[in-house]
């Protein structure tokens, strides 16, 4: 990988670590904790998926392919918790509901890292370029991933109209554009553009390597816009100029 490619990990990974590390130490709640959570399987996600391009051990990139798919979905179901405690915690009828959901995804993640049903293989090709062999629950990896993410974004849009006006009210907004800014992005570049077969064997393959910090670079700037001029969880405005800055 190029040092510009390292740099843009880089940039990415601190940003996680700075959000994640400042909420954790000043938001004693539960939803600053888990965000902390989200942010650091955020973290952890873009940190597997930069050794997957950057070393060069096929048993290392074997399980490094696996282990994104599997922090992924640890990821998304930590973002599902949050947005269903800020600002309020939502109750529902079916008090499984959320529990349900955090088992299944928890197993999901356990399968996709240690069984070669998600990702079969993974072939090196080049430097920085890898050839990914699905396993048979592929399919059903994506729909229980976009089941998670239609979760999320109904959430966020019932906290949206529930909160009344006023600065929390533009907290979720920001943070619902971003969200769903993000989760398109990465999803369409890691995931979409593969299943289709466009990244292989064209000049599209470098979407998937800069998919994943990329679609956190944009959750992360539309947390700065909103720490700067809406104060999301109460971060300082000094402290969102420096992530701003980077």
């Amino acid at each position: 990988m190029s040092i510009f490619e390292i740099l843009f990990y880089l940039i990415v990974i601190v940003a996680a670590i700075f959000f994640g590390g400042y909420i954790f130490l000043k938001k004693k709640n539960r939803e600053g904790r888990v965000f902390s959570v989200f942010l650091f399987f955020a973290m952890s996600w873009v940190l597997v998926v930069f050794f997957f391009f950057y070393l060069d051990n096929p048993v290392a990139v074997l399980w490094l392919g696996r282990g994104a798919f599997s922090v992924s979905l640890l990821m998304m179901l930590s973002l599902l918790w949050f947005v269903r405690l800020f600002p309020f915690s939502i109750r529902v009828k079916n008090k499984k509901f959320f529990p349900t959901i955090a088992i299944v995804t928890i197993l999901f993640s356990i399968i996709s890292l240690f069984t070669p049903l998600v990702v079969e293989n993974e072939t090196i090709t080049g430097v920085g370029q890898r050839d990914t062999v699905y396993g048979p629950l592929y399919l059903l990896w994506n729909i229980f991933f976009l089941t998670l993410t239609t979760f999320i974004i109904s959430t966020l849009f019932f906290q949206y109209k529930k909160t009344p006006k006023g600065v929390e009210k533009k907290q979720i907004l920001y943070l619902f554009i971003g969200i769903i800014s993000s989760i398109i992005f990465g999803f369409i570049t890691v995931v979409f553009l593969s299943a289709i077969g466009v990244t292989e064997g064209t000049g599209i393959a470098e979407a998937e390597k800069y998919g994943v910090p990329s679609a956190l670079l944009i959750l992360f700037s539309f947390l700065s816009y909103t720490v700067l001029r809406h104060r999301f969880m109460d971060i300082t405005v000094a402290t969102g100029r420096v992530v701003t800055y980077l």
